[in-house]
């Protein structure tokens, strides 16, 4: 292993905290205070090109991070939302490690005293991910983690849309250049492939559990499978809640709950991140 100052990218600003440059590994810990602003992204991003020429790679969808949705007012909507509505059918897309809003919907069980009735499907494509999820959540027997893709290759968005879209819409995905946009949603598929991540979770759990509805849809999975995921969903879940609206991931579902008059729109709270919506069956 290599420690910054040792490995450097090309330029002195472009140091890596760490390499294992046997393995072909890159690892950066800096954390979001160095990252997160444009002009970081756009250093971030020439420097996981000048990496990848190297050989160095930066985990992706294997690296465990801290939960958006946590102690604030979407965590809060969901756990009353599970609570008021005594939901024993869950399905979550996109659990990461469980420490988010899978908590959230926990909370809400606990509270209502579900536990023995609930079951709370978690789809996370992270083999890694999963894996920290299920050990999180083995003392509560309602979460069953399914190590899946929520939908198929063929539901995400081509990259000709992304482009439409991010010259369309003005959102916080024109913080990236496109071609890093681009980027992530090759490597996201590359590594479903190579890991062999099985397709369609939302199927799956279905014909798994005899499962005819939902009470509660949490879609907060990949930034291109979001309008797949709730176009599999729509009338199937009595109350759906969508994190990310102002993004790619869930703009057009949220446009389609919208204007659909089965659903009725509940709370909607786009300063919050990147934006939520709650939507009821009618």
């Amino acid at each position: 292993m290599e420690r910054r100052g040792k490995h450097r990218t090309g330029e002195a600003r472009d140091g890596i905290d760490f390499a294992f440059v046997d393995k072909k590994i890159a690892i950066e810990c800096d954390g979001e205070i160095w990252h997160s602003s444009k002009s970081a992204k756009r250093r971030d991003y020439h420097k996981d090109l000048i990496l990848k020429k190297k050989g160095l790679n930066m985990p992706t969808l294997d690296e465990l991070i801290q939960p958006e949705i946590f102690q604030d007012e979407l965590y809060n909507q969901i756990a009353h939302i599970v609570c008021e509505i005594n939901a024993t059918t869950v399905i979550e897309i996109g659990s990461s490690s469980g420490l988010g809003s899978t908590q959230a919907i926990v909370s809400g069980i606990k509270t209502a005293g579900l536990e023995e009735k609930a079951k709370v499907f978690c789809i996370e494509a992270s083999k890694i991910r999963c894996a920290e999820l299920a050990k999180n959540h083995r003392k509560n027997s309602f979460i069953i983690p399914y190590n899946y893709c929520s939908t198929g290759l063929g539901d995400y968005l081509s990259e000709e849309m992304i482009e439409c879209f991010y010259k369309d819409i003005r959102t916080n995905l024109n913080n990236y250049p496109l071609e890093e946009v681009l980027r992530w949603r090759r490597e996201e598929i590359e590594y479903i492939k190579a890991n062999r991540i099985p397709f369609h979770g939302i199927e799956a759990i279905r014909n798994h559990n005899d499962i005819k509805s939902f009470d509660l849809a949490i879609l907060d999975g990949s930034a291109f499978t979001g309008n797949a995921d709730c176009m599999k969903l729509i009338y199937l879940a009595k109350w759906i809640v969508l994190d990310d609206v102002n993004g790619i991931k869930n703009y057009f579902a949220d446009n389609i709950l919208d204007g659909d008059s089965s659903y009725e729109l509940i709370c909607r709270n786009l300063n919050l991140r990147n934006g939520y919506s709650v939507f009821k069956r009618k």
